[in-house]
Formats: C-alpha cells, structure tokens, sequence
C-alpha cells in the first residue's frame, strides 16, 4: 500500500514538472518555475498518461478462490458448508446453490480445509493463488454419521417452590402401589388428610 502512495505521488511529481511548469534560470543562478500555457495536444497527451498511469497503480495484489461444495453420494449442493484458507482470517460459507467465493487472498500456496456437519472435513494442500486470477476449486464431501456420546442430565428439586401459593401433595408410582386403594377417588380421600 505505501509503495502504490509513493508511486503515484512520484507520478504527480513528474506530471507537474514536465506539463504544468517550466524551469527558467535567472540572472542569480536561481531556478524559476513559471506556468505553461496548455494546448489542446498536450491536455491530450496529459489525460491519456494519467489514465494509463493510475490504472498501472491500482494493479491488484490479491487473488479469488472459488468454487462448490456438493455431497459426494447425490450431487446436491451442501448450503452453509464452511471454507477456510489455514494460516490466515480468510473464510467464507456456501450460498443456496453451494457456491462461495474468497476475495483479497494473498498470493502463495495455502491448505483449503472445507467442512460441514454430518460429513467428512476435508483439509486441501498446495492450492495455488495467484495475482488477479481466480483460483476454482470444486469439492465434493463424504457423509459421516454424527456420532454423540450418552449425555445424561440428573436434576434436583427444590424444597421450597417460591412460585407456589398454595400446599401440595406428591405421591410417587411406588407410593400409590403399597397404599390399600382401589381406584383414585379412594387416592384422593388419602391425600386430603
């Protein structure tokens, strides 16, 4: 970026020294700059150097990494799969038709690592990015089932329910089995005691 400000600061320099002035001596040995009348060939000339000039300036330094991501077994495009070129921030996901695109990479080879939940990562080597090109990269990702351990969740009640305005009674399976009842509007008499 500084060497692209110091060049066309460098070019404005040789712009006004060649076209907008010209350099006369005085009788002291001095240099004097008096300003040039401009005709209709040199503004001319002038415009055309200053547009083959700032767009030898603005010449991009990055490249693009594009491509799909598709299931392996039908074809189908993986929405939302995550692309990431390793070692740098860079990254993107794939749109509705599985397709993404990963601007302003620095030139130079890079890993590829693609991922996507219920299918295999798939890390890439040597992918070449190169200046002002489009680097295309198609990839197709194996199914993988989801594998979870057993998660078991233990909760406790509390004892006091601060929520609750009124007395309750709970009674558990075990509990209504060994109670001498026989259908539940026995149940209830008991618990009203």
């Amino acid at each position: 970026m500084k060497a692209k400000k110091k060049l066309s600061q460098s070019l404005v320099r040789l712009f006004y020294l060649l076209f907008v002035f010209r350099a006369f001596q005085n009788e002291d040995h001095q240099y004097k700059y008096k300003i040039v009348k401009f005709n209709e060939y040199k503004l001319k000339l002038i415009i055309i150097l200053v547009i083959i000039f700032s767009s030898m300036t603005h010449a991009g330094v990055t490249g693009k990494l594009s491509g799909s991501v598709k299931d392996s077994v039908t074809g189908e495009p993986l929405v939302g799969a995550n692309v990431v070129v390793l070692g740098t921030d860079l990254g993107g996901a794939t749109n509705l038709e599985g397709e993404f695109i990963i601007l302003n990479i620095p030139p130079g080879l890079y890993k590829i690592k693609v991922s996507y939940i219920g299918y295999e990562a798939k890390v890439y080597q040597n992918i070449r990015i190169v200046v002002d090109h489009t680097t295309i990269f198609s990839i197709n990702l194996n199914p993988k089932p989801v594998e979870v351990d057993e998660v078991v969740v233990i909760t406790k009640t509390p004892l006091v329910h601060r929520d609750l305005t009124s007395s309750i009674s709970v009674i558990t399976r075990e509990q209504i089995e060994t109670l001498p009842v026989s259908s539940y509007t026995d149940l209830l008499s008991l618990q009203s005691w």
